[in-house]
């Protein structure tokens, strides 16, 4: 089995048409048609139907399996050419949603570039969705959640939990009162931090109670938060940092408590090897910050057995 046969049976099934295929990798339709003959005949099965009447290429349900293999055969393939740049390649690219790098980890970022100036380091600030996807697709290096979504070659290592909390200003009724019902929904300044908590949300405030403002990123948190009648219920590591903006801010735990916000650091199953070591340098540094600067739970032994501290970077 040739790296030229995978790609062109990738290339096959790309395009589901054998000349396309061939156009793509600037090869005639007889070399694609042999490289797909020899593929066949090495593995023993048909990958493509070839019956009369059918317009097109398809699939036989062992060319399905074999599309996800080759997938993977060819990422390990181009990752093995590439370890003669391991030494030379110092890059380091990270995809997290707001809530990651505006409030959680920007010191991290800030503290790493400034310890490794020789390392590269390109952030990108994306929903959860599109997070997966930047992994999956190799385009990113690491990346942070606080929702899983099932990509087969994405691998979620669970980082901390924390409780969610109520944030207000000092001299609210709540405040006072420390009750609940005191917090009217059409003041509520509404981020949605995750899947669960947004269904937690809907249980205790039906849409006829709508907030006032919901905001697609919770760096708008701060201009909506200084109005005296605003609050919102946010992760204890945003609400720490509310309280250092706004004067006047409190937090307050929630006696029905929403669900803990769950972080997750995400990679792909099948890692670039040349930043690995990378990987694990920013890694330790982020564990180290969240561990000395915030009240949270760390999942100590999934982190030491994904990224273990013994590990030195080369």
């Amino acid at each position: 089995m040739t790296y030229e046969d995978l790609t062109t049976f990738l290339a096959i099934a790309e395009k589901g048409s054998l000349r396309q295929a061939a156009d793509s990798l600037y090869i005639g339709q007889g070399t694609a048609s042999l490289r797909l003959k020899r593929l066949e005949e090495e593995l023993q099965v048909s990958l493509l139907y070839r019956h009369k009447g059918i317009k097109g290429i398809h699939l036989t349900p062992e060319g399905e399996s074999f599309l996800n293999i080759a997938q993977q055969w060819l990422s390990l393939w181009e990752n093995a050419e590439q370890l003669k740049h391991m030494k030379t390649s110092r890059e380091l690219h990270v995809a997290a949603p707001d809530t990651f790098n505006n409030f959680l980890l920007i010191d991290v970022y800030r503290s790493f570039a400034k310890k490794h100036p020789q390392i590269a380091l390109t952030i990108q600030t994306e929903h959860s969705t599109e997070v997966h996807q930047l992994i999956e697709n190799q385009q990113m290096d690491i990346g942070f959640a606080s929702n899983l979504h099932p990509f087969p070659n994405v691998i979620a290592t669970p980082f901390f939990s924390e409780n969610m909390v109520c944030v207000c200003h000092g001299d609210s009724v709540f405040a006072k009162s420390g009750d609940f019902g005191d917090l009217q929904p059409h003041n509520e300044i509404y981020s949605p931090i995750s899947i669960e908590y947004g269904l937690w949300h809907k249980q205790f405030f039906p849409n006829t109670r709508r907030p006032k403002i919901t905001t697609g990123t919770a760096s708008m948190l701060p201009y909506f938060m200084e109005d005296p009648d605003s609050w919102a219920i946010v992760p204890d590591t945003i609400a720490q940092l509310l309280l250092a903006k706004i004067p006047g801010l409190i937090r307050s735990p929630i006696s029905f408590a929403p669900p803990r916000r769950t972080a997750y650091i995400l990679l792909h199953r099948y890692s670039k090897p040349w930043v690995k070591d990378l990987t694990i340098l920013l890694i330790h540094d982020a564990i180290k910050h969240i561990q000395e600067k915030y009240q949270v739970i760390l999942y100590e032994k999934e982190l030491i057995r994904a990224f273990p501290p013994e590990h030195s970077p080369g």
